[in-house]
């Protein structure tokens, strides 16, 4: 798990280091940021007979590299990884998913952004209980919705709801997460 955060980090940084390196002609804009998440995960095939489990810190880390339209609007896309487990009475739910992500952000005002964003969704869950241990990666689809507040030129904070549809299985993670963000300027 920290071996693909970091994997992760590495990749966001390179995205902001190449949209740092065009931002000046204000066609490209680029950030990173790293978001903590309550996850909620509702599975019909867990192994302890619950339905819905609760991850309530999910960790997740993303790059982002977009092109300014106008003034108010820019589009783009991310690639976003995140790790969380839930444990309980010899049960352990560890849940990643890696999105690759189509944004709109729309800027009303000067500190204030607001983004939508849909992709597809690698999901890799495993399961671990005393009776056997179950390992898969299952594709899906997501949605996020939020917004982000400029603290400073550079630098900012953020919160996002992101649902999660995996195909093949009656799937469904949602959560509610804040963050903060470095943009490339």
């Amino acid at each position: 798990m920290v071996r693909k955060l970091l994997a992760i980090t590495l990749i966001s940084a390179g995205l902001c280091a190449f949209a740092d390196e065009f931002a000046y002609t204000g066609a490209l804009e680029g950030e990173t940021g790293v978001k903590l998440s309550s996850l909620w995960i509702t599975i019909s095939k867990l192994e302890d007979g619950r339905s819905t489990v609760r991850i309530p810190d999910f960790l997740s880390m993303y790059g982002y590299i977009g092109s300014r339209i106008s003034p108010t609007l820019s589009v783009g896309a991310s690639l976003e990884m995140g790790a969380g487990a839930s444990m309980g009475a010899g049960y352990g739910l560890f849940y990643n998913p890696f999105d690759i992500n189509a944004v709109v952000n729309l800027k009303p005002s000067r500190n204030l952004r607001l983004f939508a964003g849909a992709g597809l969704s690698f999901n890799n869950i495993k399961e671990n209980s005393p009776s056997s241990k179950k390992e898969r990666i299952v594709p899906g689809v997501h949605f996020s919705l939020g917004g982000k507040i400029n603290i400073s030129p550079s630098f900012g904070i953020l919160l996002e709801y992101k649902g999660r549809m995996l195909f093949g299985e009656d799937t469904v993670a949602h959560g509610v997460g804040v963050g903060v963000y470095m943009l490339a300027r």
